[in-house]
């Protein structure tokens, strides 16, 4: 049996994430940080259909990994077939189709999909989902304290990312059960290598800024870490697991964390 993936191919004025070999993005923790949280979301099958909203180079790589390993403890020779699907993510979730996937990866969604057709988006979604499929939701918390970034940085990325809630509460409304979990890792990386990561715009959402925007910011934050040769800092993420249902009403939204205030750092 093969397993299928479909990537839907991103059409929006945001530059596509694209990880460079010095990027602290790039480095095997970071991959299996990533693999370990898919892994944890998804219920692997011997055949699937899963649906890749992502233009994050390091969502790809993991799924792709997973899914190799996946295919090789089930001696299965066949790997899988991927296909591009030459549509925006909101004209592919509102075409008419009967269910056919059992598996969405959706990264970031409100950098791509504006936050008056959220509701739509989803909804779409859910009736191409079999049920019993999973829709795992990947993004961070709205509140970037943790990252070393300049103040035009925060500016452009609290304006960009909504509260967890805001997805949780459209995910129900359109049939689902939803679960969220809190997953962070603590990366070190050169203060060097992080200005390139901010030059470079790793971060899509940063995008929106020009280049005195960031010359701008990169030499403020240079000199507030004058003499520094390494930075140290927390990736948090937020993962949100959508399931539909088969043939029941939706449950009330649980939150999965071990410790701290409601939805830990996705509040």
């Amino acid at each position: 049996m093969a397993l299928h993936r479909v990537v839907v191919k991103v059409k929006s004025p945001l530059w596509r994430r694209n990880i460079r070999n010095f990027s602290v993005y790039a480095t095997q923790e970071y991959q299996d940080f990533h693999k370990e949280n898919l892994i944890r979301a998804l219920s692997p099958k011997e055949e699937e259909v899963i649906l890749n909203f992502s233009r994050d180079s390091s969502i790809l790589k993991s799924m792709t990994d997973f899914k190799m390993r996946m295919v090789r403890q089930k001696g299965n020779e066949d790997l899988f077939d991927e296909n591009d699907i030459e549509d925006d993510f909101f004209t592919f979730s509102q075409r008419p189709r009967d269910p056919w996937i059992d598996s969405i990866i959706l990264t970031d969604p409100s950098l791509d999909i504006p936050r008056k057709k959220t509701s739509d988006f989803l909804f779409g979604l859910q009736k191409q989902m079999k049920a019993g499929g999973k829709l795992v939701l990947l993004t961070r918390p709205r509140d970037c304290s943790h990252y070393p970034f300049f103040a035009r940085a925060v500016e452009v990325w609290n304006a960009a990312y909504p509260p967890i809630t805001f997805f949780s509460d459209r995910l129900q409304k359109a049939g689902f059960d939803v679960r969220i979990r809190n997953s962070s890792i603590v990366l070190e990386t050169s203060i060097e290598a992080w200005m390139q990561e901010l030059k470079e715009r790793t971060f899509p959402v940063f995008s929106t800024l020009d280049d005195e925007e960031i010359a701008e910011g990169v030499g403020d934050l240079m000199d507030m870490l004058d003499g520094s040769e390494f930075l140290t800092f927390e990736e948090k993420m937020c993962i949100v697991t959508a399931t539909k249902p088969d043939g029941h009403q939706a449950t009330e939204t649980l939150i999965v964390q071990e410790e701290g205030p409601p939805y830990g750092h996705c509040g």
